[in-house]
């Protein structure tokens, strides 16, 4: 039996897309029917299917997506730093009944964005297709990124992405829309990952992590990538023998992952370097790829050959380069690298991504260990010219490590291998049959196969707007309607939850979105730790403001029935109001175990108040949990308020003693705040760590928020050091600081992203942050994660957080805290102790000991039987 298999990429250009073709090719050379579909691109080539797709409705759920939010509001809200892509999957191409794809037995897709979505992947497997999944980036077990940067949130759950300012959730809701559809091992799921690197990202996610993996890397036309026209190639070019040729190019030079910033600095370093003087001939830097506009600093010369769609062209450029330079600091498995050394062209890159397991060093190239670094990718790249230049050797090591790992026959064998687990077979047949690619400029072989490739590719496809119910939800429901698309829930597919691991207690999780906070802060970080054989989470994400009334009348009213209710602050929130009308239609219609307002003093008064009646189901018990100082909660909330609950959280046992008095029957119970350790760590300072503070440069405080804190006390403290002699410098990390005059030792920054504010924490000597009340605070955890001592004042719940060993707790008192703070800046051995012991401290708020409490409390709560106050009850 011929097995049939279909590739699929979104775009037939690309390194996916041509990887893509590709691997159709090597299936195909060891015997299998297979094609490659794509959707962007020309006319399909024999093997190729194009999949065309109807004109989008501009009143659509797909057109609101694909127009207002992929390409409208996501490109508005980008952080800076030049990351790559961040990418919803909706909307979909519905391939579901295209003849190629109901014929398949393997459906293989390569870059399936805006092409299969996650719930057309889980449909696929319904259908008795499998489906292998090879990761071309990291975007099939993320929230939307392409590349992560460094964060590590997909390997628990995306909560706040740092690379969008996320009002809408869309990274916790992409996340969980993956998860549900294909994630925790859904049988027929396979994932081909090309590198170590992404093998070892995609196990250690949490989506794709028990899901069968196999490690095979992609194949090249090794006919095409030839090292055999090097010469007469130069000779066009006017490249001598002894000119050395560096060479850098990709599909898109302006992406800051692939380093050309890097590049450009490293040839400046080159540029200057005694090799340029000492080297025989000239050195030139090629480019090619959009934005290969280089300016290169003499003595170096620059050549430009923009973007290049033929490949035998491709081949000569990289077969006359002597080196190709790939400065990219975050890469998977660039088929630049495998097609230069086919032509016999070593390549210089860093120790990460594909590369490590790519370049062979002084093999097949050249590995700069210092990843990100200019100054050592240019002294990577003086050593290759050095070591590398002229050696026919190393060119002829490149060619045949190619030609062991990445033809067509080796790479269709291991799929074929891989293929074979995935069908449940012991193997599959495997037969060599070379394939015969057309000459360009030659008429298309009339096959009856070419034929039916040619009218498949002329079957209309309709859009697949079809979104999994966990992408589907507030707050991505109210841009839907707001921007076109009010019929969107006709749209929405509610999939039945996969569990290799049986029933889990299943949690709504609620939390406001705070736009200054780190991803890496508030307090619902604790959900990505939460045994996911046990739980499974729904996050609900609403927006901190009221942008989404539509009238100021509405918002006014909203606030005036909220302080007849006693919870004004809530009512000043009016987007709380439609978030608690969203969350109490989707409770009406699905089954929570437990429905957890994290930000209670913002979330929950509404949806509390609901009937047992209101549910089709068995209301669920519902918990709140308080963070504000128990002078501002009766403000803030009442106790008939409160009292609709079925449990209370405070995040301090001081605050827990205040509401069993407050709520009398209704259980408080004290969980923590954590701190992720991981992220605020200990780490290198950008100050010079070898400079005495005090004597060599002033002592670095540091204070960070605005909620509550005690600035005046601060400064008067800080003048009367600063009056005793101390020089002193005090960072102050406020994005809402209303003060025209500061003292001259303040410096005022706003605006900072995450990695510059963990840079502030590593670079103080101390945290300094008077409070006017607390019961925890971020700040503070989070400092002494980074082995800072802090100093604040004895209020509310802050003794809980802090000891003596780790900081010290004054009195609202600028005398005493002057004190205080000049003894310790008097002693640097006792600093740098507390430093130490407040770094022992935190990681005892580490959020995976507070997701065991938190998993505890739920568990209590799913219990209907177990005695608590209110059980289910009806509330008026």
């Amino acid at each position: 039996m011929t097995i049939k298999i279909v590739h699929i990429a979104h775009s037939a250009d690309g390194g996916a897309g041509r990887a893509a073709k590709r691997a159709s090719e090597a299936c195909r050379t060891v015997g299998f029917e297979s094609v490659f579909a794509f959707v962007n691109g020309g006319d399909p080539a024999p093997g190729e299917i194009k999949l065309q797709t109807t004109a989008l409705d501009p009143d659509s759920t797909a057109q609101a997506l694909r127009g207002r939010l992929q390409w409208g509001l996501i490109p508005e809200v980008r952080s800076d730093g030049g990351y790559s892509l961040f990418s919803i999957a909706y909307p979909g191409v519905d391939i579901t009944r295209h003849p190629a794809i109901e014929a398949a037995d393997i459906v293989h897709l390569h870059w399936p964005t805006w092409t299969v979505t996650p719930s057309a992947i889980r449909r696929l497997t319904e259908a008795g297709k499998t489906v292998f999944l090879t990761l071309h980036d990291m975007w099939m077990f993320t929230g939307g990124c392409h590349y992560a940067s460094g964060c590590t949130q997909f390997e628990t759950a995306c909560m706040k992405c740092p690379q969008v300012l996320d009002r809408l959730g869309l990274a916790s809701a992409n996340f969980e829309d993956k998860l549900n559809a294909y994630g925790a091992g859904l049988p027929g799921v396979h994932v081909i990952a090309l590198c170590n690197w992404m093998k070892d990202l995609s196990t250690s996610s949490r989506i794709l992590g028990d899901a069968p993996t196999h490690l095979i890397p992609n194949p090249i036309e090794t006919d095409i990538f030839v090292p055999d026209y090097r010469q007469s190639t130069r000779d066009g070019l006017g490249i001598r023998p002894q000119d050395a040729v560096l060479l850098f190019g990709n599909f898109d030079n302006s992406e800051t992952r692939k380093g050309s910033d890097i590049l450009r600095d490293g040839l400046t370093r080159l540029a200057q370097s005694p090799i340029v003087e000492q080297f025989e001939g000239q050195i030139y830097l090629a480019c090619f790829g959009r934005n290969a506009d280089f300016e290169v600093p003499e003595p170096l010369r620059g050549l430009n050959f923009g973007s290049i769609s033929n490949d035998d062209v491709l081949a000569g450029i990289y077969g006359m380069a002597d080196l190709l330079c790939f400065p990219s600091v975050e890469d998977n498995y660039p088929n630049s690298i495998v097609e230069a050394a086919a032509c016999g062209t070593p390549s210089v890159g860093f120790r990460t991504g594909g590369m490590a397991d790519m370049i062979q060093h002084g093999k097949t190239g050249y590995v700069v260990d210092q990843v990100g670094d200019a100054d050592a990718f240019a002294d990577g790249l003086i050593a290759a010219l050095e070591l590398l230049h002229g050696d026919q050797t190393v060119r002829a090591a490149c060619r045949d490590a190619v030609m062991n790992t990445n033809t067509m026959e080796t790479v269709g064998r291991q799929l074929a291998k891989a293929y074979a687990k995935g069908l449940r077979r012991r193997t599959l047949p495997v037969k060599i049959t070379p394939v015969t690619r057309p000459v360009k400029g030659t008429p298309e072989p009339r096959t009856p196969e070419r034929l039916a490739e040619l009218v498949q590719s002329h079957t209309l496809l309709e859009h697949d707007d079809l979104m999994g119910s966990e992408f589907a939800k507030f707050p991505v429901t109210q841009f839907l309607r707001d921007n076109g698309a009010p019929e969107f829930e006709k749209d929405v597919v509610h999939l039945p939850r996969h569990s290799a691991k049986g029933r889990r207690i299943r949690v709504m999780a609620v939390r406001t979105f705070h736009e200054h906070h780190s991803a890496f802060s508030g307090p619902y970080q604790f959900l990505r730790h939460l045994p996911p054989e046990q739980f499974e989470i729904s996050n609900v994400m609403v927006p901190l403001g009221n942008d989404l009334l539509p009238s100021d009348h509405l918002r006014q009213l909203a606030q005036s029935v909220s302080k007849v209710m006693g919870i004004a602050p809530f009512g000043a929130q009016s987007n709380a109001w439609v978030a608690e009308w969203e969350i109490a239609r989707r409770l009406r219609k699905e089954d929570f175990d437990v429905v957890h307002f994290i930000d209670g003093e913002l979330n929950g008064w509404l949806v509390s108040r609901m009937p047992d009646s209101f549910f089709d189901g068995a209301r669920p018990a519902m918990a709140t949990m308080l963070h504000q100082p128990v002078h501002l909660l009766p403000q803030w909330a009442n106790a008939a308020s409160l009292a609709r609950f079925d449990q209370l959280g405070a995040v301090a046992t001081q605050l827990a003693n205040w509401l069993e008095g407050f709520v009398p029957g209704v259980p408080a119970v004290p969980v923590p705040h954590g701190i992720d350790i991981d992220y605020f760590c200990p780490g290198p300072q950008s100050i010079d760590p070898d400079e005495i503070p005090g004597v060599d440069r002033p002592f670095r405080l540091l204070a960070v928020g605005h909620w509550l804190r005690d600035y005046d006390l601060a400064f008067e403290t800080l003048d009367r050091l600063v009056a005793r002699g101390f020089d002193i410098e005090y960072r102050l990390i406020c994005h809402s600081l209303d003060r025209p005059m500061l003292p001259p030792y303040v410096t005022h920054l706003k605006g900072l992203s995450d990695a510059e504010l963990l840079q502030e924490y590593r670079d103080c000597d101390m945290v300094f942050l008077p409070l006017e009340a607390a019961t925890a605070n971020n700040a503070l955890l989070e400092g002494m994660a980074c082995g800072r001592p802090v100093v604040s004042t004895a209020v509310g719940g802050v003794p809980e957080y802090i000891t003596d060993a780790a900081g010290r707790l004054c009195p609202s008192d600028p005398d005493i805290c002057a004190d205080t703070l000049a003894a310790l800046l008097s002693d640097l051995d006792t600093l740098k102790q507390m430093g130490l012991n407040a770094r022992a401290l935190a990681e005892t708020f580490d959020w995976r000991n507070i997701a065991k409490q938190f998993a505890t409390v739920y568990r209590d709560l799913a219990q209907k039987d177990a005695p608590r106050s209110g059980t289910r009850r009806q509330s008026a």
